[in-house]
Order: C-alpha cells, then sequence, then structure tokens
C-alpha cells in the first residue's frame, strides 16, 4: 500500500538506490519494488528495502538453505534484515523434491570449516557494510537440535569492532585489513557471536 507522505518519482528513486532511472523504471515494471503506474509515471514507495538486499540474500553463504528472509522498513526509517535457516535435511527435501543433496551432504556443508560461525559472524556485517541504510540484521541458523542465532545492530557492532563497518571497503582492501583480520580465527568469530547472541 503506497502512503502519498512516503513515495517519490523513479528519477528521486534511482538516485537514492544509485541506479539509472531507466533501470528502476525496469525493477517497477518486473515487481521488484513497492510501486504503482500513474499515467506514465511510476509512483514507489521510499521507505522500502533496497533492491539489491533482496538479490543479496540470494547469494550469501548458504542461501539455499534459507527458508525465509524478511526485511522490515518502517516510516521512523529503520530498517531490519530477517534471515532464516532451514531447521533440518528432511525440511530441505521437503522444499526441494528435485535435489540431489543427501543428508550427508548437508551435515557436511555445515561441519566443514566452522560454516556456521563464518555464517552468524561475517554475514551480518556484510549485509550492514554494503547497505548503509540497514540498521540490524538478525540470523537464526538450527542445526542438529540448537538453534544458532545473533543479532546484530549497526550501532553495536561499530562498538564492538571500534570502528564504522560502513566506512570499510573492498575497493580499498580495508574490508579485508580490517573486518576480515578481526575475524579470521574461530575464537574471533566464536567471541563476536557470543556477543551478539
Amino acid at each position: 500500500m503506497l502512503h502519498l507522505d512516503h513515495v517519490i518519482g523513479a528519477k528521486e528513486a534511482a538516485e537514492l538506490w544509485n541506479v539509472t532511472e531507466g533501470h528502476m523504471k525496469n525493477l517497477c515494471a518486473d515487481g521488484e519494488v513497492v510501486a504503482k503506474k500513474v499515467g506514465n509515471a511510476w509512483v514507489i514507495e521510499k521507505n522500502q528495502p533496497h533492491v539489491a538486499i533482496k538479490q543479496h540474500l540470494k547469494i550469501i553463504t548458504g542461501a539455499p538453505f534459507i527458508k525465509s528472509a524478511s526485511i522490515f522498513s518502517t516510516y521512523d526509517e529503520y530498517k531490519k534484515v530477517t534471515i532464516n535457516y532451514i531447521s533440518s535435511f528432511d525440511e530441505y527435501v521437503k522444499e526441494n523434491k528435485e535435489s540431489k543433496m543427501t543428508n550427508d551432504d548437508y551435515q557436511e556443508y555445515f561441519w566443514t570449516g566452522d560454516k556456521i560461525n563464518k555464517i552468524l559472524a561475517l554475514e551480518p556485517a556484510r549485509i550492514l557494510n554494503k547497505f548503509p541504510e540497514t540498521d540490524e540484521v538478525e540470523i537464526t541458523l538450527p542445526f542438529n537440535e540448537k538453534v544458532n542465532k545473533v543479532s546484530v545492530s549497526r550501532e553495536s557492532l561499530n562498538q564492538y569492532l571500534g570502528y564504522k563497518i560502513e566506512d570499510l571497503s573492498f575497493k580499498d582492501h580495508t574490508w579485508h585489513q580490517k573486518f576480515l583480520k578481526d575475524t579470521s580465527s574461530k575464537i574471533q568469530r566464536a567471541k563476536l557471536i557470543k556477543e551478539f547472541s
């Protein structure tokens, strides 16, 4: 539902999301954003998640095992991303009947290389870094009868790290030099997860 106090045109939305106006119109036409065509113009809900967040959720670590992902926006500009992973291999098979994955494959995926802790420690930070309009990321990952969960707000992560996650960049390597260095070991990741569990 569009609220007149919170709508913008395609040009303003394109500037806000750093895409071309033509791309924004295509997103509207494809139903990727909350918008309504009025005559020849698109009227776009201003307070909605950046379409790139939706795309990012399709490629994050463990994406095939995501049960649901929600992006909450409120009119006071607070935005929260919530990601829930499936709770078991049986649930995965129920949702992916054509998959050739075995229970052993599923178990190995999450046991190999500290995968669960990497998801819980790194993915919220990646989202908060890449999407500065997001204020909080919550991830729930049940596995083998244990529910692993973190809730990471931008403010609390920045305070924990001692620097602003949104200031780091892949291009100038500050993401690697700071955040990945600070979370490179299992002990560092476990400490971060404990802080935000």
